[in-house]
């Protein structure tokens, strides 16, 4: 039976909190050590890390499609309160994901180490470095796979404060292998940093293991390779594939061309870029993870409704969370990245601010995606909006092959990602009896009156503004406080807007008691 709506947006609230609190920290950790990485590494080698990283990324297409499965039917398995299926599920999951192991290691050691030494662009001499990078990400990938029925359980259960903790625990080894990484020789430092952060990442994956095995009764199944639930993966997961190596191609094949016209330091600028990506959706995301296990949940115990009642404020929720990061980074991007990184490459600027409207658009799809997985039944969407996804390799290629600047990949993604948002919407109104109409007044119409309202104040005030910290400074600080002020009149309800009062009132409460 599915929790009473105050339990449940509790409980959401509660491990939005968590995730917030380890977002915070992670964000201010991480923003230092790309700093230092991109000084320490230089141009080149940063950019050498980034797109060999994607290589191993575009290896793990298939295992990817598959995590994204195995998360989804041990969710939906909870949903239903079947408990011998759920060790059904995780028995099938670890079989299927030693032998996807098994098959990745082969591809990368044969075609991957050809493809890196062979056609990707590097500085002369950093060939070795470069295999160096491609072995040390293959081991990270490794025991990722084979951590991620146990990850899938933890997010699964709502254990979300472990997630949080893993997560603030990683970042400071990170922090702390790079520092280990000033004193060490100038002609290996690349070679030690991708060491050091496999080493970090098996250590992270490892406490999912340790922790699920302990904690979950469930985890404690062997690996099964054959059973009634293999064929379900596996055509799930299949289908589930097309999804996954058009947003691979997307983004690390992409990098590949870009690598392949233009070079390493271009790939460091997107690198770049893709870091400032995840800190504006990381605070959206933090409140996606919280919710993605109850909109599984509530549509595998059949109450549709409530389903569907969450995608929507979850998708306009997070427009909003973003928005408010995304608006004033937009603005004063040069200033940003001159605090943060001092010097940086070419067309970084622009890659950021692409990057960041990119972000926008993706959190109006993140809860439909969830809503789609839900369902299982994925094969005509994922053939027409993982086709749509696909064609940002061919069109991007075809635009650079012409000449065209670096950027001018941005705006096909930009693009394409609109006309992917459109059919889901289509999609999902016959999978889930989603409403078009009704996502739209909910969700799109708010987000359009959100932007329109605070963009005329800021973008008036830039225009007199120049270049020196006091106007950068009062510019971000206009912007933050004009987006905050539309995202509380135009984006949230008026339920929401007494909620948030009232935990206010709270907080209040409980600090005068502690005085």
């Amino acid at each position: 039976m599915a929790d009473d709506t105050t339990t449940v947006t509790h409980r959401i609230t509660r491990n939005t909190l968590y995730l917030y609190v380890r977002q915070l920290l992670v964000m201010v950790l991480s923003l230092y050590t790309s700093r230092v990485v991109l000084e320490v590494l230089g141009t080149d080698d940063y950019g050498v890390y980034s797109v060999v990283g994607g290589t191993v990324a575009m290896l793990s297409l298939l295992s990817g499609s598959l995590s994204g499965s195995i998360g989804r039917f041990i969710t939906y398995t909870l949903g239903r309160g079947d408990p011998r299926e759920l060790r059904n599920i995780i028995s099938m999951s670890l079989g299927i994901q030693i032998i996807m192991t098994f098959i990745v290691c082969v591809v990368a050691e044969t075609a991957g180490v050809w493809f890196v030494t062979h056609r990707l662009v590097l500085p002369a001499g950093r060939e070795a470095a470069a295999v160096v990078v491609l072995q040390s990400s293959v081991v990270s990938f490794v025991f990722m796979l084979l951590s991620t029925p146990y990850m899938a359980l933890v997010v699964a259960y709502e254990r979300l404060y472990v997630f949080a903790m893993v997560g603030v625990g990683e970042t400071l080894l990170r922090l702390a292998g790079v520092l280990l990484l000033v004193h060490s020789g100038e002609s290996c430092r690349l070679e030690i940093y991708a060491c050091l952060m496999a080493v970090i990442s098996v250590a992270a994956n490892s406490v999912y293991v340790i922790y699920s095995l302990y904690q979950f009764s469930d985890s404690r199944v062997c690996p099964r390779f054959m059973g009634s639930s293999f064929k379900a993966l596996g055509v799930f997961a299949g289908w589930n594939t097309i999804g996954a190596s058009a947003a691979l191609l997307r983004d690390q094949g992409v990098n590949i061309l870009l690598n392949l016209f233009y070079g390493p330091t271009i790939n460091a600028a997107r690198a770049i870029a893709m870091s400032a990506g995840i800190v504006a959706l990381a605070f959206s995301d933090n409140f996606m993870t919280a919710l993605r296990p109850h909109i599984t949940k509530l549509y595998a115990a059949g109450d549709t409704a409530r389903s569907l009642s969450l995608v929507e404020r979850g998708a306009r929720l997070g427009f909003c969370l973003t928005f408010i990061v995304v608006l004033p980074l937009l603005l004063v991007t040069p200033a940003v990245l001159r605090l943060w990184l001092d010097e940086y490459p070419c067309f970084t600027v622009v890659f950021v601010r692409l990057t960041l409207i990119g972000c926008l658009i993706e959190t109006l799809s993140l809860t439909l995606i969830t809503l789609q997985v839900a369902t299982g039944r994925i094969r005509n969407y994922q053939i027409a909006v993982g086709g749509l996804l696909l064609l940002n390799f061919p069109i991007s290629y075809f635009v650079l092959r012409c000449g065209a600047l670096p950027w001018s990949v941005y705006v096909i993604s930009l693009i394409i990602a609109t006309f992917c948002l459109c059919a889901r919407l289509w999609f999902l109104r016959a999978m889930a009896g989603l409403s078009v109409v009704s996502y739209c007044r909910h969700v799109l119409r708010p987000a359009m009156i959100v932007i329109l309202s605070a963009l005329p104040l800021p973008l008036s005030l830039q225009f007199f503004m120049g270049e020196y910290l006091s106007d950068t400074i009062l510019t971000g600080s206009v912007s933050t406080v004009s987006a905050v002020i539309c995202v509380w009149f135009f984006g949230l309800g008026s339920d929401e807007r007494n909620a948030v009062l009232m935990r206010l009132r709270r907080l209040v409460q409980a600090h005068r008691q502690t005085v």
